[in-house]
């Protein structure tokens, strides 16, 4: 979600909410780092927290320990975004491959070459993957995407898949993961902006 979400809110709110207003981007961890930050804050309504819904609603069932309680520490405001899950293709994955029962059929028969790529463990998109996994009887490796440079480019060679979000950048043209119509997986090398 990120910039391209938060900035936008913000000037929307500049004016109506407070005369001045500051985007912080505080990355890492899949989203703890930003939690973290604003519990830390004054508790004046001033800060306010815009994420993914994962280290709220996820984090506390699939972490032992954190070092934050969403019922406790926040108050939540409104919901921003909905967004679409999707799957992209990389540069590994058969051109062939245009459909999920296509992809299926090709992890299945190439179960060691059978990755997808995640922003963060325990995301909602992790757990996308995990289902995928479970409803088809396949097995899939994940694997956490690096920061942008050359490790994310020799991430994007490795993975021949890509759970992302609609909005992404980096998910280029895509199919909607949680829908029930066949839609084509698309062919996302070189899209990227990290890929240059």
């Amino acid at each position: 979600m990120g910039d391209h979400v938060a900035r936008p809110l913000a000037e929307k709110l500049r004016g109506k909410y407070a005369t001045s207003m500051v985007v912080e981007s505080k990355t890492g961890a899949g989203g703890r780092i930003a939690v973290e930050y604003v519990k830390r804050a004054a508790p004046d309504g001033l800060t306010i927290l815009q994420i993914p819904s994962s280290p709220m609603t996820l984090y506390p069932n699939t972490y032992r320990k954190l070092n934050y309680d969403p019922l406790a520490d926040f108050v939540p405001v409104t919901s921003t975004v909905n967004y679409a899950f999707v799957l992209t293709a990389g540069p590994g994955l058969p051109a062939e491959v245009k459909t999920v029962a296509d992809y299926v059929k090709w992890a299945k028969a190439h179960p060691s070459q059978a990755s997808y790529g995640l922003p963060a463990a325990g995301s909602a998109l992790h757990f996308v993957g995990m289902m995928l996994q479970k409803a088809s009887g396949t097995e899939l490796t994940s694997v956490i995407r690096p920061r942008p440079g050359r490790a994310m480019r020799a991430f994007w060679k490795s993975v021949v898949a890509r759970f992302g979000t609609r909005r992404d950048r980096t998910s280029c043209r895509a199919w909607r993961a949680a829908s029930s119509r066949r839609c084509p997986v698309r062919r996302a090398a070189a899209c990227s902006p990290s890929l240059g």
